[in-house]
Parts: C-alpha cells; sequence; structure tokens
C-alpha cells in the first residue's frame, strides 16, 4: 500500500489508519481518523510520539505482527488518550505492506460511545494489561479464554493451546 492507494479511505466515514510498527508512528490516516485522534491535519498525527510504549503494549504488538504474518486479523478494544482524554475504540487490525516493504498495522477503528462503557470493567482490563504478572481466563474445562500479552511471546504453550480448539 503506497500514500496515494490510502487516499480512497478518504471517503469512508469510519477511522481508518495506518501504524509502522518498527518506527512506531502513524504512517497515514483518513480524516475521520485525525478527528479520532484529535488532529488537526496528517502531519500533526504523524509527529506523535509513539515510542514511550509500555512494555505490555510492546509485547501486544509483537503478538499482532505475528498473526498478521500468519494471514490473520486481531478485533480488540484500545484506550487511546488523544490529548489526555480517554477514548475507547474498537479495532480491526490487519497486517498490511507499505511501500517500503515493511508491514505495517492497517487499524479500522469505531470509537465506542460513552454511555456504553463500563468503567469499571475499562479500568480492571487496562490495569491488567500493563501488570507485569501473566495474568490469564481459563473455561471450567481448563481451556485458556485470554491471556495478558506476555503469554503472547513464542513461544507460547497457552497461545497454542487456544489456538488447538
Amino acid at each position: 500500500m503506497d500514500h496515494v492507494q490510502f487516499r480512497s479511505l478518504d471517503l469512508l466515514g469510519t477511522a481508518v489508519w495506518v501504524f509502522d510498527l518498527e518506527w512506531r508512528l502513524i504512517w497515514d490516516a483518513n480524516p475521520a481518523a485525525l478527528r479520532l485522534w484529535g488532529a488537526s491535519d496528517l502531519g500533526q498525527l504523524r509527529r506523535r510520539d509513539f515510542s514511550t510504549m509500555s512494555a505490555a503494549t510492546q509485547t501486544r504488538l509483537s503478538g499482532y505482527l505475528l498473526e498478521f504474518q500468519a494471514g490473520r486479523t486481531v478485533e480488540e478494544s484500545w484506550s487511546f488518550y488523544p490529548d489526555g482524554v480517554p477514548v475507547v475504540v474498537r479495532c480491526i487490525c490487519r497486517g498490511v505492506e507499505i511501500d517500503d516493504g515493511r508491514v505495517a498495522m492497517l487499524v479500522e477503528g469505531t470509537e465506542i460511545p460513552q454511555e456504553q462503557i463500563d468503567r469499571d470493567a475499562l479500568r480492571m482490563i487496562e490495569a491488567l494489561r500493563h501488570t507485569s504478572l501473566l495474568v490469564s481466563l481459563y473455561s471450567c474445562d481448563g481451556l485458556p479464554m485470554a491471556a495478558m500479552p506476555q503469554a503472547l511471546t513464542p513461544p507460547s504453550p497457552l497461545m497454542a493451546a487456544s489456538r488447538a480448539r
């Protein structure tokens, strides 16, 4: 994908952006994404510093890259803080090759309305995503249902068992 191809996404009302996983920056974004991120223009959004992400976020994105390399899509909720204001977004993420041949993350994001957010659950999820402890949720049958980002780091028997279901 190059920037010219990406311009066709400018017509969408849904926020779509490409995040460069290696350089940790937004490579491109449509106008709806600029609004979601609270940016006045693409240049301003590209200059934002995403280099200080937590170890848990780095691990989470490394796991995404493995999913993309296997041809899979990842769908999760993320909390972003443009200008310090929390925004909860349901993200559908796919790997996409950008013009220099590297794999980046194409994100289609839909903001979750504030009235639909369970604040207590959101705080708990965010706390779990950034803890250094390994926390997992299992079904009554002993099958893993959810795991911390650290569980995505290969080799992970937990994720292997989950995919075998």
